[in-house]
């Protein structure tokens, strides 16, 4: 990784204020890196919940899928060693509003509806506290 050549460039040459720039840079390049991945857990999440709304049921295979995402979000969105969150509760709930619009894309390729005509269906505002609700209480270690 060029990044690491570079900070041991800057650290072995006494440019400190460079080497803290460029690990602030790092440390964000990582930091959205997890939340794509917390992201994308989050989209299988809400598509299974859309799926189960919509049709008025689940399945084993469905709430597998959920208590997996849950288990992923949970393990992305925290550091092993300290248990605090890479993202919290708040930014949480803007990257579920942003997983919105793909989970009803994902949840359409296995329904009858179109995008669209899922919205008429599922009360988003609802669904998303639902979520938030199921993310922010679950613990995979209980």
């Amino acid at each position: 990784m060029e990044e690491l050549e570079q900070l041991r460039i800057f650290i072995e040459s006494g440019d400190m204020n460079a080497a803290l720039t460029l690990l602030d840079e790092l440390d964000d390049m990582n930091r959205d890196a997890l939340i794509r991945n917390i992201k994308r857990h989050m989209v299988r999440l809400l598509q299974h919940l859309i799926k189960r709304d919509v049709e008025g049921r689940t399945t084993r295979s469905w709430e597998t899928t959920i208590a997996n995402a849950l288990d992923d979000i949970y393990d992305w969105n925290h550091r092993r060693k300290s248990g605090s969150q890479i993202a919290p509760d708040d930014e949480l709930a803007g990257v579920l509003a942003e997983a919105w619009r793909r989970a009803l894309r994902e949840a359409s390729a296995e329904l009858p509806q179109e995008p669209r005509d899922l919205t008429a269906l599922v009360n988003r505002d609802e669904l998303l506290d639902r979520a938030l609700s199921m993310i922010i209480s679950h613990d995979p270690r209980s």
